[in-house]
């Protein structure tokens, strides 16, 4: 008689992962898309602007402003978009480290929403960087 069952693994398919790793990493795929400059319309990835100082003069409460560019043109640009409203999903985790920081209790422990709160942190942040646009900034 035996006492212990084991149990069986689930074969593995090589080929699955494969194919799921080309989906992640492919150059066309839409986690890594590379964003289209608005001034010169070539692609480029947020890793390759550039940045160079403002010509305008700083105000007051500035120490110094630079603008993100184009590697291509030089084009001065900005993230835009609609993705940006993506943050929303940031501020439940955002609020319960405050919270905690400030009086002691975290509210999304309190109530049992821990996983989701940060879940929701991260849902955010990739809607950022996947969704987001670059635009044009004028003038600076």
């Amino acid at each position: 008689m035996q006492l212990f069952c084991k149990k069986k693994e689930p074969k593995k398919n090589p080929q699955v992962h494969r194919q799921l790793l080309a989906a992640l990493f492919d150059k066309e795929s839409p986690v890594l898309k590379k964003k289209v400059c608005p001034w010169c319309g070539e692609k480029t990835t947020l890793s390759q602007l550039g940045r160079r100082p403002v010509k305008q003069k700083p105000r007051w409460y500035q120490f110094s402003r630079t603008v993100q560019v184009c590697p291509h043109c030089a084009g001065a640009l900005k993230l835009g978009g609609k993705a940006l409203w993506s943050l929303v999903f940031v501020l439940p985790a955002f609020l319960s480290v405050i919270g905690e920081l400030l009086t002691g209790y975290n509210f999304l422990e309190l109530l049992g929403a821990q996983t989701i709160g940060w879940l929701l942190l991260l849902i955010g942040f990739a809607g950022v960087f996947i969704f987001c646009s670059l635009e044009k900034i004028e003038g600076v």
